[in-house]
């Protein structure tokens, strides 16, 4: 694996042996040099060496610290020339890095292989964790306030976990409202706004001091692109609190971008325009701006790193190699069909079947354009299109047939599945969004009034009460009512007077079907009505979670971009990727089991 990390002079490096100090104002009109200069090789000497780099920070004596998957380690590089192992372990996947220099330089990493945030002294001889997997799954970015408020950017659960000083508490922000948040910058120095990099969002989001909710894009947000109004992939934010300017982490774009306050594009740093995969960045105290520079794509980072894997997959190195097990026969049939077909043409580029299914898995998660892929692959966006629908196709069959199934003992009186002995499974219906149809009459069958195109497919999950989903309906226009959808799925086959099924008010009018009680009119509900009410809430916070778990991947999230009267490819899609998250269900529950 191939990497540098860069720094942009813009004036000699300050050397500071003591406690933090303040910047000096940046000039609205700063530069920086359009050269840089490349402070660590990717053939440096052995001492030096890192494997697989993904962030970095500085410490209040100038010193920098590296996370690196590659070697499962903290690496401290001093401005001598020593470097450091502060800490490793064989089984801990470092991602961002932060240092508290209002806390004795105590350094705090995000550890995807757990879920948890973990603080070491300055010195990497004591370690413990200060935020675990009760709250977080896939931990991103982080960031400690003066106040020492610790900020986690949560890219499981598409949100900001704060944790609040001194044991206070914990408070959510952007719940449903962020994609992806990678990196987290508090102004401290300015209105206390906290900006969120939200990589699958393609933008950067501003969050008032003190709200969390009503996140504003002030950089991006124009979809996903490399014009200077657009972003694809920002990893990283960092502000200058004096003139309000952003700097942006442009990972897929390979460059880093100046965002004026207030301004509709942005500005490519001139030194930053040969990056590749552009990912940590860090000012140092004379505003030097130091890189980490990635140099090789995402799709071959299964073979590399367990932290980049799950970056930009979605899954760790054991999930993928499980499901290439699972349908290694059907791909390696599938590339050979066509290299065969292909044998006339020597200039057409090959991939290997396990590269055929990491670049699969990373477009159902990230739902990057096909132009970017074909690009970034050197193919033709047909040949993209082709390819990732055979993919998923040939994903389905043993995929959806392994990993979705009904439990073995449902028609077992004696068997307690949930709260109540008859009840089995609960049931929602959730929407993928879409835009607009040509047609008036397809307008009328596809509108759903939650959708923020007004516009929706609709599928139905039922998962049991270990959280797993056991069955996921065909894709259905969004008028459908959500008591069809049930109706036709076969599940009411299965019930009876001790198989029963939780749903919601969508679900009246089934005999074995339990729905909330509602107040007739002018009458109140009973107290044993409410009971029953605030049982069937805690048994159906199940199934939100589980609608939440799925649109961790974007092509669920964002809107479709594919043919709206392709039914069944969005059904191949979403079953698929529900199969996806109960293969992760083992390693990251959503919550403990409740049997």
């Amino acid at each position: 694996m191939k990497f540098t990390i860069l720094a942009l002079f813009f004036v000699l490096l300050i050397h500071c042996n003591s406690a933090p100090i303040k910047r000096a104002p940046l000039c609205s009109k700063a530069t920086w040099n359009s050269k840089p200069l490349t402070v660590i090789p990717f053939d440096s000497n052995p001492q030096q060496q890192l494997n697989d780099p993904i962030d970095i920070t500085f410490d209040s004596e100038g010193s920098f610290i590296v996370t690196d998957v590659g070697t499962q380690s903290l690496r401290k590089f001093y401005e001598d020339g020593r470097v450091t192992t502060l800490y490793t372990n064989k089984d801990v996947i470092p991602i961002s890095v932060f240092v508290d220099q209002f806390d004795d330089d105590a350094i705090y990493f995000s550890d995807h292989q757990d879920n948890t945030v973990k603080k070491l002294s300055k010195d990497g001889k004591i370690m413990k964790i200060v935020a675990d997997h009760q709250f977080l799954e896939s931990p991103m970015g982080i960031y400690v306030d003066r106040k020492g408020n610790l900020y986690v950017g949560d890219m499981g659960k598409n949100r900001i976990v704060k944790y609040l000083a001194n044991n206070q508490g914990i408070q959510i922000i952007g719940q449903g409202e962020i994609e992806a948040p990678s990196g987290i910058f508090v102004d401290e120095d300015g209105d206390g706004a906290v900006y969120i990099s939200d990589t699958d969002g393609n933008r950067i989001l501003k969050y008032l001091s003190g709200s969390t909710t009503g996140g504003v894009t002030v950089a991006g947000g124009q979809g996903e692109g490399n014009g200077l109004n657009q972003l694809s992939g920002p990893f990283q934010v960092l502000v200058d609190s004096t003139t309000g300017m952003l700097f942006i982490s442009d990972m897929i774009n390979k460059r880093i971008v100046k965002w004026a306050k207030g301004a509709k594009q942005g500005e490519v740093l001139s030194g930053t325009t040969s990056l590749q995969w552009a990912a940590g960045m860090k000012f140092d105290y004379a505003w030097n701006l130091f890189v980490v520079e990635q140099k090789q794509r995402p799709w071959s980072e299964w073979s590399r790193g367990n932290g980049s894997c799950i970056q930009h997959t979605g899954h760790d190195i054991e999930q993928v190699q499980l499901l290439y097990s699972m349908c290694e026969q059907l791909l390696t049939e599938y590339c050979t069909n066509r290299k065969r077909q292909e044998t006339k043409s020597t200039n057409t580029p090959y991939l290997l079947p396990i590269n055929l299914l990491s670049i699969t898995l990373l477009y159902l998660k990230h739902y990057h354009s096909l132009d970017y892929i074909a690009t970034e692959l050197n193919f033709g966006k047909s040949t993209i299109h082709y390819f990732l629908s055979s993919v998923i196709d040939i994903l389905y069959s043993p995929v959806y047939s392994k990993l979705i199934l009904l439990f073995d003992d449902m028609d077992d009186e004696t068997t307690i599945h949930g709260p109540e002995e008859s009840h089995k499974l609960i049931v929602d219906s959730t929407f993928v969004a879409i835009y607009q149809p040509e047609d008036s009459e397809q307008r009328k069958m596809y509108y759903h009034a939650k959708s923020l195109t007004n516009y929706a497919f609709k599928i139905q999950i039922a998962c049991d009460f270990n959280y797993r989903i056991v069955h996921v309906s065909k894709c259905y226009p969004g008028s459908v009512h959500d008591i069809t959808i049930l109706r036709e799925s076969g599940l009411l086959e299965h019930t009876k007077e001790h198989l029963q099924i939780i749903a919601d008010t969508g679900y009246i009018g089934e005999q074995y079907v339990i729905t909330p009680k509602k107040k007739s009119r002018g009458g109140e509900l009973t107290a044993e009505d409410k009971d029953i009410n605030r049982s069937i809430s805690s048994a159906r916070v199940a199934i939100e979670n589980i609608n939440q778990r799925i649109k961790t991947y974007t092509i669920l999230r964002s809107t479709y971009k594919g043919t709206y009267d392709d039914l069944d490819k969005i059904t191949k899609i979403s079953r698929v990727v529900a199969a996806l998250c109960n293969l992760k269900l083992s390693k990251n529950p959503i919550r403990k089991s409740r049997i």
